[in-house]
């Protein structure tokens, strides 16, 4: 079965819209790699056992330990496929994709 999706022909402004969102997605994804590259370089000067970093007395960062608990869905699925079907819901939900 094939499926058809609707065409809507836009105004100019949207087009620019869209090219506008593109180029600040670019500027974001590049500001986010940046951002990713600091905080290893920051993070690396805490050392193995290091909680806090100070420049001249001030607190400019802390990396603790933290320790989480976290349920194992795929882990239960496999386990119990029968109470996975039970107490699983299927939505619907409309996703946005710039092209």
């Amino acid at each position: 079965m094939e499926i058809i999706t609707p065409q809507i022909e836009v105004a100019k402004e949207t087009a620019l819209k869209c090219r506008r969102l593109r180029m600040l997605q670019k500027k974001l994804e590049s500001a986010q790699a940046q951002v990713k590259a600091l905080r290893e370089e920051i993070e690396a000067e805490f050392g193995d056992t290091g909680e806090e970093i100070y420049y001249r007395g001030i607190l400019l960062a802390t990396f603790k330990t933290v320790i989480s608990t976290r349920f194992d869905s795929k882990k239960f699925q496999d386990d119990y496929p029968e109470f996975w079907e039970r107490y699983t819901r299927t939505s619907v939900s409309r996703r946005f994709l710039l092209k």
